[in-house]
């Protein structure tokens, strides 16, 4: 099957879901694949600042989504930090 055929997910910044294949995309239009931010570095020694700086940082480029700001947060912990909290991070794995 070629890569246009094949259908995939596209999650915009509002939490829609759909299902389009690669044919049907529109090179031009922006989705939320496209849109990229740069988080700072994790700041081990106070990571209160360092959310009030991503905090900021998703102020200016108006991502409101907690889904959104959740996923930039994960991919941005060190492994280190996100082994340490797993049971936080993915509560369904590790129930109550």
């Amino acid at each position: 099957m070629a890569e246009e055929d094949q259908p995939f997910y596209e999650i915009d910044l509002d939490d829609s879901v759909s299902t389009r294949s690669y044919a049907s995309v529109d090179r031009d239009e922006p989705n939320a694949f496209q849109i990229a931010i740069k988080l700072p570095p994790y700041k081990v020694r106070d990571p209160t600042v360092w959310f009030k700086q991503i905090e900021d940082v998703f102020a200016t480029r108006t991502i409101t989504s907690e889904r959104t700001r959740y996923a930039y947060v994960v991919q941005y912990l060190p492994f280190d930090v996100t082994y340490a909290v797993q049971d936080l991070l993915y509560p369904i794995l590790y129930p109550i």
